[in-house]
């Protein structure tokens, strides 16, 4: 796994030691993941983060009802930081029910920083990207204090 999967399986074992009657699933977005069909028990699905439709589905089966949280770092959903269809699909699984809560970790976020110079075109449409993904949860739980800051100013609560 890597730094991002490691945290998110130990948060999943933690969890399922603490609450063994709550359901967890791992949607993995790298193609490069091994294809295995869990992780020590926890059923895992490949997705494609580019795929609004399918995303929407994936989130549909997984949670009808009840909570995803998903583990937020910038550019590993999208090279250039503009995952529009994972945002717009996690929105619309939101709105989708009143019982549904969402919750984002985050583990990176550079906004507004142009920490990339040659994407100085893309900043404002990753601003508007993460502007829309962090007005959507019920949570934004964040490790560190830059993060802080800037999640308050784009849910604008700054």
């Amino acid at each position: 796994m890597c730094g991002i999967g490691d945290y998110a399986f130990l948060l999943a074992s933690q969890l399922r030691a603490d609450r063994p009657d709550v359901a967890i699933r791992f949607a993995v977005s790298d193609p490069s993941n091994p294809s295995t069909p869990e992780v020590d028990g926890f059923p895992k699905t490949l997705v494609d983060v580019r795929d609004e439709a399918a995303l929407l589905r994936h989130f549909e089966e997984f949670a009808p009802t009840g909570s995803l949280l998903l583990q937020y770092a910038q550019y590993d959903f999208d090279d250039r930081a503009r995952p529009a269809a994972l945002v717009s699909a996690l929105v619309r699984w939101r709105k989708g029910a009143p019982d549904r809560r969402l919750g984002i970790s985050v583990h990176e976020i550079w906004l507004p920083s142009l920490v990339r110079r040659r994407e100085w075109r893309d900043y404002p449409f990753q601003w508007l990207i993460a502007r829309r993904l962090f007005r959507a949860p019920d949570r934004v739980f964040v490790n560190n204090r830059r993060s802080i800051a800037r999640v308050a100013s784009l849910r604008g609560r700054a």
